[in-house]
């Protein structure tokens, strides 16, 4: 067999620095073996990225990152800021999340600021005028229109449906479907398809559903005082299609016929419920952690984390403040245990399956 000559192998050499130098190789290594991800979405404080910021996401290497209307203010580009991250954390799979229900919950108004997204009770007006099927097409429109400005922004998942029933004086307000969980399931389902059509995952919430709950979670601890049966034949019905996809968001209150005087979030009881009666395979993620339901004054940061996971979350939204330092912030992260982090790749890699 005739050997390479020097000039051949110099060639390679200079070939394997370029794409070194480049990122490049780093990035095709990482698709063969990728390190272990942190199970954690974050949000990100500077912009341009800091050098600090940097070196704190190449050492948390989390899961994915949000994104709020107030970042788009500020004057931050999705797509410029992806393509950062891409290039200074060399990592291609690192998720971004928006939630773009549409109505009072507008994510994308500072990108797309003269264009109207429909609340989500404005389709069931049309049930009444139109029929089901006229109010599902534009569900489904509405879904799509989302999903597509989001995906040309750079975002991978919308955190989207709240699959929730409409209440009476309700704090949701023009967030929920209808007060029928038939037409929730009908129309939910439908923006859900739009979503994924324009090629953005959607993600239903907030499950089993929190619109039955005294107050809003976000002021306070609250509870839903539903039946098993109640659950079953209300909240879980307009849930029904949620299994269909990859992610689910579950919300944070009591809910004594699950799990009696434990937050949803730390229960084990409340995250076996939600996969056995929604038959969900996929990744169940926890609603913001600093929401007052959660409880951040009784638990520390890295606590709720810890727990979460442990009940079997599987990936955790701390929500750090702004006035937490990235120190802070990795001496809070760290109470994710290697144990965990290690359950959850496993996850990952079960599910590509």
């Amino acid at each position: 067999m005739k050997r390479p000559s020097l000039s051949t192998k110099l060639r390679v050499v200079l070939l394997l620095f370029i794409l070194l130098s480049s990122g490049s190789l780093y990035l095709f290594w990482e698709r063969i073996f990728p390190p272990p991800r942190r199970p954690v979405i974050l949000t990100l404080q500077t912009w341009p990225l800091s050098a600090e910021e940097i070196s704190f996401l190449r050492k948390v290497r989390p899961y994915g990152v949000i994104l709020f209307e107030y970042s788009f203010r500020a004057g931050l580009d999705p797509v410029l800021l992806k393509n950062a991250l891409v290039r200074d954390l060399k990592r291609n799979d690192l998720y971004f999340f928006v939630d773009q229900e549409g109505g009072s919950v507008n994510r994308l108004k500072g990108l797309y600021p003269d264009k109207v997204y429909p609340a989500a009770n404005s389709f069931e007006q049309l049930v009444a005028s139109g029929g089901e099927e006229k109010a599902r097409q534009a569900a489904y429109q509405a879904g799509y229109e989302a999903g597509k400005d989001a995906k040309s922004q750079g975002f991978d998942v919308n955190l989207a449906p709240a699959a929730e029933l409409c209440k009476t004086n309700g704090f949701l307000g023009s967030r929920c479907f209808s007060a029928d969980p038939q037409t929730v399931s009908l129309l939910a389902d439908a923006f859900a398809e739009g979503i994924h059509a324009a090629g953005t995952e959607p993600a239903f919430k907030h499950a089993p559903g929190i619109a039955y709950a005294v107050a809003d979670p976000h002021n306070q601890l609250v509870h839903v005082n539903r039946s098993l049966e109640e659950l079953k034949n209300n909240e879980l019905l307009a849930m029904r299609h949620a299994g269909k996809w990859n992610y689910l968001l579950a919300g944070h209150a009591i809910y004594p016929a699950i799990d009696p005087g434990v937050i949803s979030t730390f229960s084990p009881s409340f995250y076996r419920f939600l996969r056995r009666e929604l038959g969900f395979k996929g990744l169940i993620i926890t609603d913001a952690l600093n929401m007052k339901s959660a409880a951040p004054g009784q638990y520390g940061r890295g606590e709720q984390m810890h727990m979460a996971l442990e009940a079997g979350a599987d990936i955790v939204t701390p929500f750090f403040s702004p006035k937490d330092s990235f120190e802070e912030q990795w001496k809070a992260i760290q109470h994710i245990t290697p144990e965990q982090i290690r359950r959850f790749n496993q996850r990952l890699k079960e599910l590509k399956k």
